[in-house]
């Protein structure tokens, strides 16, 4: 391995790839100032290799301090966990690292803190490890939100709703985004207010409570929606809780449409759930005399590709009409468009049929 690092010095770009790579026989840096063996690599990826030891991978980022874009996936063992601080330590030699990806590593949410605190001001982040607690959202924020375009958190456990909401409401650079869930309760709620009148009592009144969200630029955005108060302790057996249920419901629709509808240059919207059970409980595709809030989305003018795939939607030509009207470059609608099998196929021969003309 030795002399494979001499015979690569001078590389830019390195790959292993379904390889055989004992890692683990490159010595590390005698201090900190030693050195490096690959003093103009600039972009590495671990993909696949076979015999590596959990850890090992580490020794080649500690000769690599100018890597700009690292990708991992090297098919580790819940080993990994202990081997966070040195990875951590590794990069933080490496100043220049602006692009992270890591898929199926075994890492501790505090190792996941911790690996995000070493890096500064990241461009893009894919993370899709097991564990991403409070200290790693807390770290993702104040490390990377101001500089972060591309960011990819789709599958990561302990992703929570409130964190995505975080997300959305912090990145205002964000182009490209995938997250797990966000639940109609976390975008906008309804809140009883005790406020004091000229009379010196208190009041309650309800308030509106729902941040907007701040990633004006993005293109790209998959997430799926959890809507319907879910979340909220409502008896919905009496007319009361019946009727704060639909108003709830009704008001994460429209504040979700809202939201949605301000991404000016989204180009791709993906609502898709990954369960095969399709979801009621998500974006409603019909127009607003139907039920709906399609209306919500007039101004994606370059919106190109819909997916719903997975979510329970009883669509009409009516809202195709809509969609091929206002929407002009979308050419991708995918998803089951209603319950009824035949209805759909009638319904995806419509669409094409508009845009081929």
């Amino acid at each position: 391995m030795e002399r494979f690092l001499d015979a690569v010095s001078n590389v830019q770009h390195l790959i292993f790839t379904h390889s055989n790579v004992a890692f683990g026989s490159i010595k590390p840096p005698l201090t900190t100032t030693s050195p490096p063996r690959l003093p103009k690599l600039q972009h590495l990826r671990i993909f696949r290799t076979i015999g590596t030891q959990d850890g090992d991978f580490i020794r080649i980022i500690q000769h690599a301090p100018n890597i700009r874009t690292l990708k991992l996936d090297p098919d580790l063992s819940p080993e990994t966990v202990p081997y966070a601080h040195q990875f951590a330590a590794a990069l933080r030699r490496c100043p220049d690292l602006k692009h992270v990806e890591l898929v199926r590593m075994i890492v501790s949410g505090e190792g996941n803190a911790m690996i995000l605190d070493s890096l500064t001001d990241s461009k893009s982040l894919y993370w899709s490890v097991d564990g991403f607690p409070e200290q790693a959202i807390r770290s993702l924020m104040s490390r990377h939100s101001r500089t972060i375009t591309d960011l990819y958190l789709s599958g990561t456990t302990g992703l929570t709703s409130r964190m995505a909401q975080t997300i959305l409401t912090g990145c205002p650079m964000l182009e490209s985004l995938t997250l797990n869930t966000i639940s109609g309760t976390d975008l906008v709620r309804i809140v009883e207010v005790d406020q004091e009148n000229q009379d010196g009592f208190e009041d309650t009144h309800q308030e509106i409570v729902g941040e907007d969200w701040v990633c004006l630029g993005l293109k790209e955005l998959k997430i799926e929606f959890d809507l319907g108060s879910k979340e909220m302790n409502i008896d919905r057996d009496t007319p009361e809780g019946e009727a704060m249920f639909q108003r709830q419901q009704q008001l994460e629709q429209h504040h979700a449409f809202k939201q949605i509808g301000r991404l000016t240059h989204l180009r791709s919207l993906n609502i898709s759930r990954n369960e095969s059970v399709r979801n009621e409980r998500t974006l409603d595709l019909r127009l607003r005399s139907n039920g709906g809030g399609l209306e919500g989305i007039i101004e994606l003018k370059d919106l190109t590709f819909l997916y719903f795939e997975n979510t329970k939607q009883e669509l009409s030509k009516e809202e195709i009409d809509w969609m091929n009207s206002h929407l002009p470059e979308l050419c991708v609608l995918t998803g089951r468009y209603h319950s009824d099998n035949s209805k759909t196929s009638n319904l995806e021969k419509y669409f094409w049929k508009l845009r081929e003309a």
